[in-house]
């Protein structure tokens, strides 16, 4: 960071000199096209040289719009370090040509001198003309390339002034960028860009450092501070807005809603190391129990936390959350416990059978088993769990094993079937046990035994169709259904070694986790629900907008409004009234046709106030009126549309048209004007600047030159 300040002088110095570059690069073009114009007539072909020099004149003011935008502009470095680099190469390139003009002059000489050895005198002269353009062409490209590296060291110093202002102002840069980066966070960064738009005016003006920083951290404060009153006035409308939808979903009173969701304040922020439990995330878990129950109560705190994990990570729909909860419900338990007791039938089963079936699936399967199969399984969630699982370890899932209940409980095609199935397999089986189980609704045990019947994978693949269909059918399920069974037994258990070697029990604690970037997301989330929790106490005030809005909807309310608008009206009827009568009445109707319902009671009662006053108003073109005397003020009272104003008691008030018009007028006691004895010459001295009349000193340069006697 630059410790002296930027002298505005410097900035002006490149700008004049950029616009004299300008004005050279024309000339030199014109100089150029010139010159080409000769040598064509020779017969000597050129190339357009006059372009680059239309480019470098374009190159030059870009410079000075470039240096008018270095405080807004966020790109001005890049786009400068871009004009360098063409210039450059456009200097370079004309360096390259006016040698190769040097050497065609030189070449042409050499022909001229051989002309004029073999007495050729006309071809001596065309050739000596020829020398002399190219060497003329040489030059001016010499002159344009001498500016274009004029242009590029200007540019150099724009290019350091540019440097020292970024460097200034790159606190600002990261806080702006870092806030833009952030959802959520993204409004917070324009008072930074602001802070550093203000930082680069004031360094461009000359002040130090210290004092454009000053500045531009007080812009950021007060912007800032404008965003957090804005947030505070959303957080409060928003705050009501999620009490009313309390309201809504319980069917309470507004009391009673702002006591609920007061509550749940309370319990997210006792809950800080949870980032999914919020005011938010609990009053959707108490939508959502309501909606899929048909209720409309206010749950308990600790069945919301809960769910509302339970829902926000979504390891559960809101139907199967809904079927655990009245799990829990009658089985006086809390929803908390009863998915513990799901997570201990899931790792046991695992356990068990060495198999790694998912606890999320598990979970979700679980609770949206219904009816008489989790009537039959106790409507215990524990159970279901462990049926769910057991079936999943064994290659099957629990409709599979109901199907196969209902098909085992018809007693005589069940046990026909087993007996054709042992005829053509060979294959003793044993199906008593799995009708028992089927008919006393034990799915473990049913699972169990359908398991040992049918043996594995390997054995199926090893039969023949009718084989396969025959076995199929004795435990009431198709050939293709009791193949993917099998073969999704066969691949668990190949996987056991991995899920052994993985070996750790699955927690709801797990599933519940979050990754950096959902922590950093949920903060920030957190932080605006920070604002809505605050602004809830203040809800109240925001039945004062609702009561001014319902008031306004009444009769009486209707008859206030055409009051306010009467008084606005009266602005609108003072300025027409000096229009004519029709005009007037014309500006009224059209105005208030926007409003819906009194608008045409409105405009006749402004019309007839219009009249009235109107009729008030006494016309006068010259008007003189003596002072009334007396001390003080108001008296008199004029009114016009810049303001109202009470005279002196003492000023007298003269009106006219054109009032003290001269041509030369001079003033002064009586006898003291004395008319010169001869003409004296006036002298209009012409300091305006072309230059100064443009570019970012144009308003100080303008002021300057109309406080000046000799301005012309």
């Amino acid at each position: 960071m630059a410790d002296n300040p930027i002298n505005p002088d410097d900035l002006k110095e490149i700008i004049d000199l950029t616009q004299d570059l300008a004005s050279t690069f024309s000339d030199v073009r014109a100089e150029t096209q010139q010159i080409d114009r000769i040598l064509n007539r020779f017969g000597i072909q050129t190339a357009d040289v006059g372009r680059q020099f239309t480019q470098l004149a374009n190159i030059a003011h870009s410079v000075q719009a470039s240096i008018a935008n270095m405080a807004t502009d966020t790109k001005t470095l890049e786009k400068l370090e871009r004009k360098r680099n063409f210039t450059k190469i456009k200097q370079e390139r004309l360096e390259r040509q006016s040698q190769e003009y040097l050497a065609k002059a030189r070449d042409l000489t050499n022909q001229a001198n051989q002309a004029r050895i073999a007495g050729n005198t006309q071809l001596q002269a065309s050739l000596t003309a020829q020398a002399q353009a190219a060497q003329e062409q040489a030059q001016s490209l010499a002159n344009g390339a001498a500016a274009a590296k004029e242009l590029t060291n200007q540019i150099d110093k724009a290019r350091e002034i540019a440097v020292e202002l970024n460097e200034n102002v790159q606190g600002f840069d990261k806080v702006a960028t870092f806030m833009d980066s952030i959802p959520g966070l993204k409004a917070f960064s324009e008072p930074f860009k602001e802070a550093r738009k203000v930082t680069k005016k004031l360094l461009l003006e000359g002040k130090t450092s210290a004092e454009a920083l000053a500045a531009g951290l007080e812009t950021a404060a007060k912007n800032i501070g404008k965003i957090i009153a804005l947030i505070a006035v959303k957080s409060l409308f928003e705050a009501n807005k999620q009490i009313t939808e309390i309201q809504k979903n319980t069917e309470s009173g507004a009391i009673s809603a702002f006591k609920f969701r007061t509550q749940l304040s309370l319990a997210a922020n006792t809950l800080k190391g949870d980032l999914r439990v919020n005011t938010l995330t609990l009053t959707k878990a108490n939508e959502a129990l309501n909606k899929a129950k048909g209720t409309a109560l206010q749950f308990d705190i600790k069945t919301l936390e809960t769910a509302a994990k339970i829902l926000d990570a979504e390891i559960l729909t809101e139907e199967a959350l809904n079927n655990i909860a009245t799990l829990s419900n009658i089985n006086g338990v809390g929803l908390k416990e009863s998915l513990k007791t799901q997570e201990k039938a899931v790792n046991e089963i695992n356990k068990e059978f060495g198999t790694r079936i998912s606890l999320k699936s598990v979970l979700e399967d679980s609770n949206k088993v219904t009816g008489q199969l989790r009537a039959n399984l106790g409507a215990n969630p524990e159970s279901i769990a462990r049926a769910v699982a057991k079936a999943k370890a064994l290659g099957m899932e629990l409709s599979d094993v109901q199907d196969a209940a209902k098909s085992l409980l018809d007693f005589e095609s069940s046990i026909e079937a087993e007996l054709e199935a042992e005829l053509l397999t060979g294959k003793q089986l044993n199906l008593e046990r799995a009708r028992a189980a089927a008919l006393s609704g034990d799915m473990e045990t049913l699972t169990s035994e359908i398991n040992n019947n049918v043996g594995d994978f390997g054995d199926f693949m090893k039969m023949n169709v009718l084989q396969q269909d025959a076995l199929a059918k004795s435990l009431g399920m198709t050939s293709d259904q009791l193949s993917d069974i099998l073969l999704k037994e066969a691949d668990l258990e190949a996987l056991k070694a991995e899920a052994i070697r993985t070996g750790d029990e699955q927690t709801l604690q797990d599933l519940e986790k979050l990754s950096n970037q959902e922590k950093f997301t949920k903060a920030v989330e957190n932080i605006k629900l920070v604002f809505v929790d605050l602004m809830a106490i203040l809800s109240p005030i925001t039945s004062i907008v609702g009561f001014l809005a319902e008031a306004f909807n009444t009769l009486p309310g209707k008859i206030g409004l055409m009051v306010i608008a009467l008084a606005k009206m009266s602005k609108i009827l003072k300025i027409n009234a000096l229009k004519s009568m029709a005009g007037a009445i014309a500006e009224i109707f059209k105005g208030q046709a926007k409003i819906p319902g009194v608008g045409l009671g409105l405009a006749l009662a402004a019309t007839g106030a219009l009249v009235a006053l109107y009729k008030k108003f006494v016309p006068a073109d010259d008007l003189m009126l003596q002072a009334p005397g007396g001390s003080g003020y108001g008296k008199r009272v004029i009114s016009a549309p810049e303001g109202t104003f009470a005279l002196n008691n003492n000023d007298t008030i003269i009106a006219g048209t054109n009032l003290f018009r001269a041509n030369d007028v001079a003033m002064g006691p009586v006898n003291s004007i004395k008319a010169p004895s001869s003409p004296q010459p006036i002298v209009i001295q012409n300091t305006f600047s072309n230059f100064q009349s443009a570019g970012p000193y144009a308003l100080a340069e303008t002021q300057r030159r109309q406080a000046s006697p000799t301005f012309a």
